[in-house]
């Protein structure tokens, strides 16, 4: 088990996407999670933000950045791929909980794709 507890390891063969349609792998546990904090802390925004060698997710509350963390690249790959698959593909709206939803917006940035979550 990694020392970071935004880091995951996801091995896929060829090229099933089995890991974005399931519900209890270590990705859709850590997406789970930063929703979860996201709500906790009463952020109305979420930005996982590309860096060089890592990305940092950032949740804004009252237009104040109020909490960071730190998960490889790579495990950032992954959680916007997931984020991107739970949403509904039209209206990019992704539902938060039973009675809140939010919109997923995307940027390029010079280190990758940075995703932002505002709730609606």
């Amino acid at each position: 088990k990694s020392g970071n507890s935004y880091e995951i390891k996801i091995n896929v063969a060829g090229r099933r996407s089995d890991h974005l349609s399931d519900t209890r792998s270590p990705l859709s546990r850590l997406v789970r999670s930063v929703i979860r904090e996201m709500m906790s802390l009463g952020a109305e925004r979420m930005e996982i933000r590309p860096q060089r060698v890592s990305s940092e997710i950032i949740y804004i509350v009252a237009g104040i950045e109020s909490s960071k963390k730190i998960m490889p690249k790579d495990s950032s790959r992954a959680v916007i791929e997931k984020l991107r698959s739970m949403a509904d593909a039209e209206s990019q709206l992704l539902l938060i909980s039973t009675d809140n939803r939010a919109r997923i917006i995307s940027r390029l940035t010079p280190y990758g794709e940075m995703l932002i979550i505002e709730t609606t």
